[in-house]
């Protein structure tokens, strides 16, 4: 049996029925990279999956496949956290054939003592000091500038991109991961990560740009965007827009969080006692810093002492709130016991939770993989780190300059061991909004990356959020484009009979939907030298969510317009235009294209675009 075979055996034991989908993806996987690759170059490509959808299931299979295939060495690259890196490590220990020589990022001695006589897996932090003793170490063991190296960079869009190319430098971990690249004969390098925007943005001479990518589904029982930020979700619980006031100000405790909190209890009870599971958690998020962090917990602390005075001296008014808890949670999780047996449980429940802050000053972790806890944190709970039995959140976190990919990754509550019909997720309805565009947004990624692949990649993102953070996208490159009134005048007339046959020369106005959009506009041609009409035609290609796929569209003829006369608009299409921002607005012009007025003696048909409002679209060159 080999090594990929010995992987799904693994796995299959410890997740019955889930392995076949790892098998098809890692096979498909597999072969693009080998078709690709030539031994001599280095190959660039990306990972793509959803947030806790199995990312590290998909690169630990895809090693043992490439293991098969006679290759020695891979690194797996993980943010710089310790706990994230503990985890690949175990999993990789735990599904990995004992056949695989394991290496922690100290076992150096036994990394050079194995000299790759078998396949060996060094699981490393993009951390300064680590990769910089790596790549010496890597450096003098003459065997790797011999082998091919496979590199798997976990979270590639985190740490990896260069943090200074606005400053025409190179950052220290960026040049490091180029350097270690560079030590073995060739390469492939893969970016694993679920919020790609990034490396999307990256322009054709980024040394990140992926050459070629794959995208694997979810499997069976996952619970993602759709399920919690859709229009039909059951899961959302709105907090009022100034919950994070309260909680952080004064000694008040907001009533989201009091709800929150029995949400959680009777989800403790029914998923411990009831169902017999071995974890329920609670996850609040409401800040990066520390002192925030600090008054989460002392209000929580606070809660849970009232909550055992009341059950001791039998409160009806925790009784009646306890009761409005379960009433909400039974509309969506019809197989709840009856009400008694929460109350029955309710003191055994209040003492047995665990409260435990997560962030740099933490020094000792509780196990979050047991029992009942409410997990306090921001920044350590953002992206890697699985939480299991994720029942509960509370999300009130604010932003000044938000970025689209690093929200995204705040979606923990996202993953496979839940009770989906049980979960609740409080927020306030702002926030509700800004995660339901960027569900949208998300999946308007996935669509164009899997009908286009990674040519022509237009970011869609809600306004007032940024696609990724700045300092990796070279902003002389960057294109950004809202919802004002956009003409082309650099387009031809070569498929005028062909647009006349389709729209006919006559006035009219109707709604179509953006794929009619896509089909009028690609026959329209732009001069050669002009890219714009397609950039704009990929921002149409984005639209593709149920929310913004409606088009309206104006078609106007016999036009005796002047060449570069403002945005080609008569003052009265302007005004109809304006006050339509629920969709895209397409009018088309059919112009009579005389010399005299700058055109080149045919008639044409001339484009003016604007966007929905409350959407933008970032491009690069």
């Amino acid at each position: 049996m080999g090594y990929f075979e010995k992987f799904l055996s693994n796995w299959e034991e410890k997740n019955p029925g889930t392995s076949q989908e790892i098998r098809k993806s890692a096979n498909e996987f597999l072969c693009k990279l080998i078709d690709r690759f030539d031994y001599k170059n280095p190959l660039r490509a990306l990972l793509l999956g959803q947030v806790q959808s199995g990312k590290t299931s998909q690169m630990l299979a895809t090693i043992s496949a490439l293991a098969d295939k006679d290759f020695k060495l891979f690194i797996l690259l993980t943010s710089d956290m310790t706990k994230l890196h503990q985890q690949t490590l175990e999993r990789a220990f735990k599904f990995l054939s004992s056949e695989f020589n394991i290496c922690h990022e100290i076992d150096v001695l036994r990394f050079k003592s194995m000299d790759l006589k078998r396949p060996t897996i060094v699981i490393l932090k993009k951390n300064t000091k680590v990769l910089k003793s790596w790549k010496r170490e890597l450096s003098g063991l003459e065997k790797c500038k011999y082998e091919a190296a496979i590199i798997f960079d976990d979270e590639a869009d985190a740490a990896s991109l260069n943090t200074k190319v606005n400053e025409k430098k190179v950052s220290t971990i960026s040049r490091l991961l180029k350097e270690i690249v560079q030590i073995p004969s060739s390469s492939i390098y893969v970016q694993v990560t679920a919020t790609p925007q990034a490396i999307l943005l990256q322009t054709q001479h980024s040394e990140w740009k992926p050459q070629i990518v794959h995208i694997f589904n979810p499997g069976f029982g996952y619970c993602g965007g759709s399920h919690f930020y859709g229009e039909n979700s059951r899961c959302i619980r709105s907090l009022p827009e100034h919950e994070r006031e309260i909680l952080l100000n004064g000694n008040e405790i907001p009533s989201g969080l009091k709800e929150a909190l029995m949400s959680f209890i009777i989800n403790s009870i029914y998923i411990l006692d009831f169902c017999k599971k071995n974890v329920c958690n609670f996850l609040i998020h409401s800040g990066a810093k520390i002192g925030h962090h600090d008054i989460n917990e002392m209000k929580i602390s606070r809660l849970l002492k009232a909550i055992q005075e009341e059950v001791r001296i039998g409160s009806e008014f925790l009784r009646s709130t306890l009761f409005q808890a379960y009433e909400d949670i039974k509309q969506t999780c019809i197989d709840l016991p009856p009400f008694e047996y929460f109350w029955a449980n309710m003191e055994m429940s209040s003492k047995r939770i665990n409260t435990q802050i997560l962030n740099s000053n933490t020094l000792d972790e509780i196990d979050y993989e047991i029992g009942s806890n409410i997990l306090i944190g921001g920044n350590s709970m953002g992206r890697g780190i699985t939480f299991p039995g994720l029942q509960v959140v509370y999300y009130c976190r604010e932003s000044k300059s938000p970025q689209a990919d690093t929200l995204w990754q705040h979606s923990r509550i996202f993953g496979y061991d839940r009770k989906p019909e049980a979960c609740r997720l409080f927020l306030p309805p702002r926030l509700l909004e800004i995660f339901r565009s960027l569900n949208e947004a998300n999946d308007s990624i996935f669509k164009m990356v899997i009908e286009g692949g990674l040519d022509h990649i237009t970011i869609l993102v809600p306004e007032g959020v940024n696609p990724t953070r700045k300092n990796v996208i070279d902003r002389q490159s960057l294109i950004s484009i809202g919802d004002s009134n956009r003409y082309f005048e650099s387009v031809t007339h070569k498929n005028t009979s062909y647009i006349d046959r389709c729209l006919g020369i006559q006035d009219r106005e109707e709604e179509i939907s953006i794929d009619e959009a896509i089909k009028l506009l690609s026959f329209i041609e732009a001069d050669e030298d002009d890219q714009e009409l397609d950039l704009y035609l990929g921002c149409l290609k984005a639209l593709g969510s149920a929310k913004h796929n409606k088009c309206y569209l104006i078609v106007r003829s016999d036009r005796d317009i002047k060449k570069g006369t403002g945005s080609l608009l008569s003052p009265n299409d302007r005004r109809k235009g304006a006050v339509i921002t629920d969709k895209t607005v397409l009018t088309l012009y059919r112009v009579n294209g005389q010399i005299e007025k700058d055109w080149n003696g045919f008639p044409l048909w001339v484009p003016n675009i604007k966007f929905p409002k409350g959407v933008c679209f970032y491009s690069t060159l």
